[in-house]
Protein backbone atom coordinates (compact mmCIF):
# COMPACT_ATOMS: atom_id res chain seq x y z
CA UNK A 1 0.00 0.00 0.00
CA UNK A 2 0.72 3.55 -0.85
CA UNK A 3 2.54 5.39 2.12
CA UNK A 4 0.33 8.75 2.44
CA UNK A 5 2.04 11.87 4.32
CA UNK A 6 -0.34 13.97 5.88
CA UNK A 7 2.70 16.51 6.82
CA UNK A 8 3.39 17.03 2.88
CA UNK A 9 -0.57 17.06 2.20
CA UNK A 10 -1.44 19.63 4.21
CA UNK A 11 2.24 21.52 3.24
CA UNK A 12 0.69 21.78 -0.22
CA UNK A 13 -2.40 23.64 1.14
CA UNK A 14 -0.85 26.53 3.06
CA UNK A 15 1.66 26.68 -0.36
CA UNK A 16 -1.89 27.05 -2.37
CA UNK A 17 -3.15 29.66 -0.22
CA UNK A 18 0.30 31.46 -0.14
CA UNK A 19 0.27 31.63 -3.64
CA UNK A 20 -3.36 32.86 -3.56
CA UNK A 21 -2.64 35.95 -0.97
CA UNK A 22 0.78 36.39 -3.58
CA UNK A 23 -2.00 37.14 -6.22
CA UNK A 24 -3.64 40.03 -4.47
CA UNK A 25 -0.69 41.43 -2.22
CA UNK A 26 -0.37 44.50 -4.06
CA UNK A 27 -4.04 45.27 -3.81
CA UNK A 28 -3.73 44.50 0.09
CA UNK A 29 -0.63 46.37 1.24
CA UNK A 30 -2.53 49.04 2.70
CA UNK A 31 -4.48 46.48 4.99
CA UNK A 32 -1.30 44.90 6.31
CA UNK A 33 1.77 45.87 7.99
CA UNK A 34 5.26 45.22 5.84
CA UNK A 35 5.97 42.03 7.69
CA UNK A 36 2.88 40.74 6.30
CA UNK A 37 3.19 42.30 3.17
CA UNK A 38 6.83 40.60 2.73
CA UNK A 39 5.73 37.43 3.57
CA UNK A 40 2.83 37.84 0.68
CA UNK A 41 4.94 39.27 -2.01
CA UNK A 42 7.44 35.97 -0.96
CA UNK A 43 4.71 33.95 -2.68
CA UNK A 44 6.33 33.12 -5.62
CA UNK A 45 8.32 30.29 -3.38
CA UNK A 46 5.49 28.62 -3.11
CA UNK A 47 6.05 27.30 -6.82
CA UNK A 48 9.20 26.16 -6.17
CA UNK A 49 7.81 23.83 -3.24
CA UNK A 50 5.50 22.67 -5.19
CA UNK A 51 8.17 21.37 -8.15
CA UNK A 52 10.09 19.36 -4.94
CA UNK A 53 6.97 18.15 -3.56
CA UNK A 54 5.79 16.76 -7.29
CA UNK A 55 9.36 14.82 -7.87
CA UNK A 56 9.06 12.95 -4.89
CA UNK A 57 5.29 12.29 -4.88
CA UNK A 58 5.76 11.28 -7.97
CA UNK A 59 8.67 9.00 -7.61
CA UNK A 60 7.04 7.22 -4.74
CA UNK A 61 4.18 6.86 -6.91
CA UNK A 62 5.56 5.81 -10.07
CA UNK A 63 8.79 4.63 -9.80
CA UNK A 64 8.79 1.16 -8.82
CA UNK A 65 6.12 -0.06 -11.71
CA UNK A 66 8.30 1.96 -14.49
CA UNK A 67 11.57 0.43 -12.59
CA UNK A 68 9.68 -3.55 -12.90
CA UNK A 69 8.64 -2.81 -16.71
CA UNK A 70 9.99 -0.04 -18.55
CA UNK A 71 7.03 -0.95 -21.26
CA UNK A 72 5.17 0.86 -23.76
CA UNK A 73 1.92 0.14 -21.67
CA UNK A 74 3.52 1.25 -18.39
CA UNK A 75 5.50 4.66 -20.29
CA UNK A 76 1.40 5.13 -21.50
CA UNK A 77 -0.28 4.07 -18.64
CA UNK A 78 1.75 6.64 -16.58
CA UNK A 79 1.34 9.34 -18.87
CA UNK A 80 -2.92 8.83 -19.11
CA UNK A 81 -2.47 8.92 -15.41
CA UNK A 82 -0.67 12.39 -15.17
CA UNK A 83 -3.03 13.77 -17.56
CA UNK A 84 -6.14 12.60 -16.50
CA UNK A 85 -5.07 14.40 -12.85
CA UNK A 86 -4.31 17.86 -14.24
CA UNK A 87 -5.87 18.40 -17.51
CA UNK A 88 -9.86 17.99 -17.16
CA UNK A 89 -9.70 21.56 -14.47
CA UNK A 90 -7.28 23.25 -16.64
CA UNK A 91 -9.38 22.77 -19.83
CA UNK A 92 -12.49 23.69 -17.85
CA UNK A 93 -10.84 26.63 -16.42
CA UNK A 94 -9.41 27.95 -20.07
CA UNK A 95 -12.87 27.20 -21.31
CA UNK A 96 -14.31 29.49 -18.94
CA UNK A 97 -11.95 32.09 -19.78
CA UNK A 98 -13.16 33.12 -22.73
CA UNK A 99 -16.05 34.98 -21.23
CA UNK A 100 -13.25 37.53 -19.80
CA UNK A 101 -12.17 38.82 -23.13
CA UNK A 102 -15.93 38.93 -24.82
CA UNK A 103 -17.32 40.99 -20.97
CA UNK A 104 -14.23 43.42 -22.13
CA UNK A 105 -15.68 43.73 -25.64
CA UNK A 106 -19.68 44.18 -24.48
CA UNK A 107 -18.75 46.47 -21.73
CA UNK A 108 -16.54 49.30 -24.10
CA UNK A 109 -13.29 47.95 -22.88
CA UNK A 110 -10.00 47.59 -24.13
CA UNK A 111 -9.48 43.57 -24.07
CA UNK A 112 -5.79 43.41 -22.33
CA UNK A 113 -3.24 41.74 -23.55
CA UNK A 114 -3.16 38.88 -21.36
CA UNK A 115 -6.37 37.27 -23.30
CA UNK A 116 -4.30 36.63 -26.68
CA UNK A 117 -6.11 34.37 -28.78
CA UNK A 118 -2.46 32.72 -30.59
CA UNK A 119 -1.06 32.06 -26.45
CA UNK A 120 -4.58 30.62 -26.15
CA UNK A 121 -4.12 27.95 -28.22
CA UNK A 122 -0.53 26.66 -26.66
CA UNK A 123 -2.55 26.98 -23.09
CA UNK A 124 -4.47 24.79 -23.85
CA UNK A 125 -2.15 22.20 -24.88
CA UNK A 126 -0.14 22.91 -21.79
CA UNK A 127 3.27 24.18 -23.60
CA UNK A 128 2.33 27.83 -22.87
CA UNK A 129 5.34 27.99 -21.18
CA UNK A 130 7.81 26.08 -23.18
CA UNK A 131 9.66 29.29 -24.64
CA UNK A 132 6.97 29.93 -27.32
CA UNK A 133 5.96 33.23 -25.49
CA UNK A 134 7.67 35.89 -23.86
CA UNK A 135 4.87 36.97 -21.74
CA UNK A 136 2.27 35.19 -19.22
CA UNK A 137 -1.12 34.97 -20.53
CA UNK A 138 -4.52 33.71 -19.50
CA UNK A 139 -4.74 31.60 -16.55
CA UNK A 140 -1.34 32.55 -15.03
CA UNK A 141 -0.82 29.92 -12.69
CA UNK A 142 -0.95 27.20 -15.48
CA UNK A 143 2.42 28.27 -16.44
CA UNK A 144 3.77 25.89 -14.01
CA UNK A 145 1.01 23.16 -14.87
CA UNK A 146 2.82 23.65 -18.43
CA UNK A 147 6.09 23.31 -17.14
CA UNK A 148 5.63 19.98 -14.88
CA UNK A 149 3.79 18.60 -17.87
CA UNK A 150 7.37 18.76 -19.27
CA UNK A 151 8.41 16.70 -16.27
CA UNK A 152 5.59 13.99 -16.54
CA UNK A 153 7.33 13.26 -20.12
CA UNK A 154 10.51 13.35 -19.12
CA UNK A 155 10.16 11.35 -15.59
CA UNK A 156 10.55 8.18 -16.74
CA UNK A 157 13.52 8.84 -18.09
CA UNK A 158 14.35 10.98 -15.23
CA UNK A 159 13.92 7.85 -12.80
CA UNK A 160 15.78 5.28 -14.46
CA UNK A 161 19.54 7.44 -14.51
CA UNK A 162 17.75 8.13 -10.74
CA UNK A 163 17.46 4.44 -9.88
CA UNK A 164 21.50 3.42 -10.61
CA UNK A 165 22.20 6.36 -7.77
CA UNK A 166 22.33 4.37 -4.99
CA UNK A 167 25.49 5.76 -2.76
CA UNK A 168 24.83 8.59 -1.07
CA UNK A 169 28.02 10.45 -2.53
CA UNK A 170 26.06 10.11 -6.34
CA UNK A 171 22.81 11.54 -5.24
CA UNK A 172 24.94 14.65 -3.48
CA UNK A 173 26.14 15.12 -6.71
CA UNK A 174 22.43 14.95 -8.48
CA UNK A 175 22.11 17.50 -5.92
CA UNK A 176 24.78 19.70 -6.28
CA UNK A 177 24.43 19.60 -10.53
CA UNK A 178 20.59 20.27 -10.36
CA UNK A 179 21.21 23.02 -7.61
CA UNK A 180 24.55 24.58 -9.77
CA UNK A 181 22.30 24.59 -12.82
CA UNK A 182 19.56 26.76 -11.72
CA UNK A 183 22.42 29.11 -10.08
CA UNK A 184 23.94 29.23 -13.19
CA UNK A 185 20.53 30.14 -15.52
CA UNK A 186 19.48 32.23 -13.54
CA UNK A 187 22.72 34.27 -12.44
CA UNK A 188 23.50 34.45 -15.98
CA UNK A 189 20.08 36.11 -16.55
CA UNK A 190 21.39 38.93 -13.93
CA UNK A 191 17.76 37.67 -12.16
CA UNK A 192 16.95 39.44 -9.10
CA UNK A 193 15.34 36.06 -7.93
CA UNK A 194 14.22 32.55 -8.72
CA UNK A 195 10.56 34.28 -9.80
CA UNK A 196 12.01 36.52 -12.65
CA UNK A 197 12.17 35.48 -16.46
CA UNK A 198 9.51 33.09 -16.19
CA UNK A 199 8.67 32.91 -19.49
CA UNK A 200 12.32 31.69 -20.30
CA UNK A 201 13.68 30.05 -17.10
CA UNK A 202 10.61 28.71 -15.54
CA UNK A 203 10.79 25.41 -17.32
CA UNK A 204 14.50 24.86 -16.09
CA UNK A 205 13.40 26.10 -13.22
CA UNK A 206 10.85 23.47 -12.47
CA UNK A 207 13.18 20.50 -14.28
CA UNK A 208 15.45 20.56 -12.05
CA UNK A 209 13.48 21.42 -8.55
CA UNK A 210 11.69 18.55 -9.82
CA UNK A 211 14.52 16.04 -9.90
CA UNK A 212 15.53 17.50 -6.28
CA UNK A 213 12.47 15.90 -5.17
CA UNK A 214 13.18 12.60 -7.15
CA UNK A 215 16.42 12.90 -5.25
CA UNK A 216 15.04 13.20 -2.19
CA UNK A 217 13.29 9.94 -3.00
CA UNK A 218 16.08 8.16 -3.67
CA UNK A 219 17.86 9.17 -0.10
CA UNK A 220 14.61 8.10 1.35
CA UNK A 221 14.71 4.72 -0.88
CA UNK A 222 18.07 3.99 0.57
CA UNK A 223 17.63 4.90 4.41
CA UNK A 224 20.54 7.67 3.49
CA UNK A 225 17.54 10.29 5.28
CA UNK A 226 18.27 8.83 8.35
CA UNK A 227 21.92 9.72 8.22
CA UNK A 228 20.88 13.03 9.07
CA UNK A 229 18.82 13.59 11.90
CA UNK A 230 15.86 15.35 12.15
CA UNK A 231 18.07 18.09 14.31
CA UNK A 232 20.69 18.21 12.00
CA UNK A 233 18.11 18.95 8.98
CA UNK A 234 16.73 21.67 10.86
CA UNK A 235 20.52 22.62 11.48
CA UNK A 236 21.17 22.73 7.86
CA UNK A 237 18.12 24.84 7.52
CA UNK A 238 18.91 27.65 9.37
CA UNK A 239 22.35 27.49 8.25
CA UNK A 240 21.72 27.93 4.86
CA UNK A 241 18.85 30.90 5.90
CA UNK A 242 22.19 32.44 8.09
CA UNK A 243 24.65 32.06 5.58
CA UNK A 244 22.45 33.91 2.14
CA UNK A 245 21.34 36.38 4.78
CA UNK A 246 25.04 37.22 6.07
CA UNK A 247 26.21 37.29 1.64
CA UNK A 248 22.82 39.01 0.83
CA UNK A 249 22.72 35.97 -1.93
CA UNK A 250 19.75 36.20 -4.01
CA UNK A 251 17.37 33.28 -3.58
CA UNK A 252 18.38 31.01 -6.67
CA UNK A 253 21.64 30.68 -5.09
CA UNK A 254 20.42 28.80 -2.14
CA UNK A 255 16.57 28.56 -2.19
CA UNK A 256 16.59 25.09 -4.20
CA UNK A 257 18.91 23.44 -1.62
CA UNK A 258 17.37 25.33 1.38
CA UNK A 259 13.50 23.41 -0.19
CA UNK A 260 15.37 20.01 -0.40
CA UNK A 261 16.52 20.29 3.67
CA UNK A 262 12.96 21.72 4.38
CA UNK A 263 10.67 18.59 2.36
CA UNK A 264 13.44 15.96 3.24
CA UNK A 265 12.69 16.95 7.22
CA UNK A 266 9.22 16.95 7.03
CA UNK A 267 9.43 13.55 5.75
CA UNK A 268 11.66 12.37 8.64
CA UNK A 269 9.55 13.98 11.01
CA UNK A 270 6.15 12.10 9.00
CA UNK A 271 8.08 9.03 9.58
CA UNK A 272 9.23 9.51 13.10
CA UNK A 273 7.00 11.59 15.04
CA UNK A 274 3.76 10.88 15.92
CA UNK A 275 2.06 13.84 14.15
CA UNK A 276 -1.37 14.88 14.10
CA UNK A 277 -2.21 17.18 11.45
CA UNK A 278 -5.61 19.16 11.51
CA UNK A 279 -8.50 17.76 9.29
CA UNK A 280 -8.84 21.35 7.78
CA UNK A 281 -5.09 21.44 6.83
CA UNK A 282 -5.45 18.00 4.95
CA UNK A 283 -8.98 19.29 3.31
CA UNK A 284 -6.82 21.75 1.74
CA UNK A 285 -3.92 19.74 0.60
CA UNK A 286 -6.51 17.75 -1.21
CA UNK A 287 -8.23 20.58 -3.13
CA UNK A 288 -5.00 22.56 -3.23
CA UNK A 289 -4.82 21.96 -6.77
CA UNK A 290 -8.26 23.55 -7.26
CA UNK A 291 -7.20 26.26 -5.71
CA UNK A 292 -3.95 26.68 -7.08
CA UNK A 293 -5.19 26.30 -10.64
CA UNK A 294 -8.61 28.19 -9.96
CA UNK A 295 -8.32 31.52 -7.58
CA UNK A 296 -6.83 33.31 -10.62
CA UNK A 297 -9.88 33.48 -12.67
CA UNK A 298 -12.00 34.41 -9.50
CA UNK A 299 -9.20 37.07 -9.08
CA UNK A 300 -9.99 38.43 -12.56
CA UNK A 301 -13.62 37.99 -12.50
CA UNK A 302 -13.54 40.56 -8.87
CA UNK A 303 -11.21 42.85 -10.00
CA UNK A 304 -13.38 43.91 -12.75
CA UNK A 305 -15.70 45.56 -9.71
CA UNK A 306 -12.79 47.39 -8.46
CA UNK A 307 -12.79 50.85 -9.09
CA UNK A 308 -9.03 51.24 -7.76
CA UNK A 309 -5.99 49.09 -7.12
CA UNK A 310 -6.80 48.86 -3.28
CA UNK A 311 -9.17 46.06 -2.25
CA UNK A 312 -11.04 46.72 0.41
CA UNK A 313 -10.96 44.47 3.82
CA UNK A 314 -14.61 43.32 2.77
CA UNK A 315 -13.67 42.42 -0.95
CA UNK A 316 -10.83 40.60 0.03
CA UNK A 317 -13.10 38.45 2.64
CA UNK A 318 -15.32 37.47 -0.13
CA UNK A 319 -12.74 36.22 -2.24
CA UNK A 320 -10.83 34.14 0.13
CA UNK A 321 -14.31 32.71 0.69
CA UNK A 322 -15.08 32.05 -3.03
CA UNK A 323 -11.59 30.04 -3.41
CA UNK A 324 -12.21 28.46 -1.03
CA UNK A 325 -16.01 27.08 -1.98
CA UNK A 326 -15.17 26.79 -5.70
CA UNK A 327 -12.16 25.52 -4.59
CA UNK A 328 -14.20 22.61 -2.95
CA UNK A 329 -16.71 22.34 -5.09
CA UNK A 330 -14.69 21.96 -8.19
CA UNK A 331 -12.69 19.54 -6.35
CA UNK A 332 -15.39 17.00 -5.42
CA UNK A 333 -18.05 17.05 -8.53
CA UNK A 334 -15.48 18.06 -11.28
CA UNK A 335 -12.00 17.43 -10.96
CA UNK A 336 -12.19 13.69 -9.02
CA UNK A 337 -15.23 13.06 -11.80
CA UNK A 338 -13.44 13.81 -14.49
CA UNK A 339 -10.35 12.16 -13.70
CA UNK A 340 -11.73 8.88 -12.80
CA UNK A 341 -13.78 9.25 -16.35
CA UNK A 342 -10.49 9.96 -18.11
CA UNK A 343 -9.24 6.93 -16.13
CA UNK A 344 -11.88 4.27 -17.50
CA UNK A 345 -12.28 5.35 -21.03
CA UNK A 346 -8.32 5.63 -21.72
CA UNK A 347 -6.50 3.05 -19.38
CA UNK A 348 -8.54 0.26 -21.21
CA UNK A 349 -7.34 0.80 -24.13
CA UNK A 350 -3.77 0.42 -23.50
CA UNK A 351 -4.36 -2.73 -21.67
CA UNK A 352 -5.87 -4.64 -24.65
Amino acid sequence: MQKSFDILTALRGILALWVVFYHIQPNLYHLVGPWVNHTLSMGYVAVDFFFVLSGFVIAMTYQEQLSQSFSYRNLVSFYIKRIARIYPLHLAIMLLYLSLPVTFMLTGRDVPVVYDYQSYFTSLALVNNWGFHDTLTWNIPSWSISTEFSCYLLFPFIILIINRLRSLSLLFLATIFSCSVIALLFSQKNANNIGDYIPMLGIWRCIFEFILGIVIFGLYREGHLYYFKGKYLFLGMVSILAFSIAMNLKNYFWLPIFMMVFVSLMIFIEDNISVKVPKVLLWLGDISYSIYLGHYIIRDIMKLFLDTDQASLEWSMVYLFLVLLTSHLTYKFFELPAKKKMLCVFLPLVNK
